[in-house]
């Protein structure tokens, strides 16, 4: 309105019923569509021939939790046309800012006293996940038996096996061990 770009009695007008869009992790649906709108639009915008979305990116593209905006998931997507080297993304950047933030999750809940402490949904997942982590690193990634992750976390093996591909915990790779 200041810059004589929208008109006055416009604003006005159209400000009577301001519209509340909810935030990109409470619509979880919307991804596959707006990232493939966002792959479309910016593989012309940056030049360079579209890259195929699979599923198991849309995957990792529904289990961040998108602390920002739409804004941020465009970002992620041009980051990952940038620096694609295939026909097909990758997003590993965003699973590594989803266990940095885990991370610290946990180191801040274990330096203080946790009987009062109340954690979000979103902080438990990320809880669970670092403990799942921790415990198969302890077990030297040993799953069944006595000495196994399973035992240590007092759960059976199949649950987590179960738990380890809804949480995309895969074990490394003998070089990173």
């Amino acid at each position: 309105v200041k810059a004589n770009r929208f008109r006055n009695d416009l604003f006005y007008r159209l400000n009577v019923f301001p519209i509340q869009i909810a935030p990109l992790r409470e619509r979880k649906k919307d991804i596959p569509l707006l990232a493939t709108h966002f792959v479309n639009k910016l593989s012309k915008k940056l030049d360079v021939p579209t890259p195929r979305l699979t599923q198991a990116n849309v995957l990792d593209l529904k289990s961040y939790e998108w602390p920002g905006n739409i804004r941020e998931l465009e970002n992620a997507i041009e980051r990952a046309i940038i620096l694609t080297r295939s026909d097909t993304l990758d997003f590993s950047a965003i699973q590594e800012l989803s266990q940095a933030s885990a991370d610290v999750m946990v180191k801040r809940s274990s330096n203080k006293d946790l009987s009062h402490t109340v954690l979000t949904a979103q902080a438990m997942q990320m809880f669970e996940r670092q403990n799942t982590c921790n415990a198969l690193r302890q077990c030297n990634w040993k799953i069944y038996g006595d000495d196994g992750a399973a035992t240590l976390l007092g759960i059976k093996p199949t649950t987590l096996i179960e738990r380890m591909k809804r949480m995309r915990i895969k074990k490394p790779s003998r070089r990173s061990l």
